[in-house]
């Protein structure tokens, strides 16, 4: 895994922090092609918010709402640039993820 991925999220700061530092590693690891760590930032990202819904951490400032719109913009040009990269290698885009997996399995 590319770094731990803390399970005891205290509060928004913290969260957005971590959510910012994973989607700068998918960023690099886009621009490097590099398939199988972005299967793992995936997990990572998950984890994270799902440690934030555990435990109720939500917005509470305007700017809270602006950075995480902000990550919502680079997630969405993310996929939507790894989509494009899965359909020019010829995999059907509605399955990237599933693709994304077997390529890491070696399937």
């Amino acid at each position: 895994m590319l770094g731990s991925v803390s399970n005891n999220i205290s509060d928004v700061d913290n969260l957005l922090a971590q959510l910012e530092a994973c989607q700068d590693r998918v960023d690099e690891a886009l621009v490097q092609s590099d398939f199988e760590v972005l299967i793992d930032l995936s997990e990572a990202r998950n984890s994270l918010l799902a440690s934030a819904k555990s435990n109720k951490i939500t917005p509470s400032f305007e700017t809270d709402v602006k950075r995480l719109a902000d990550l919502k913009i680079r997630l969405d040009y993310s996929i939507n640039s790894l989509k494009e990269r899965m359909k020019n290698l010829g995999v059907d885009t509605g399955r990237h993820k599933r693709a994304l997996i077997g390529y890491r399995n070696g399937v």
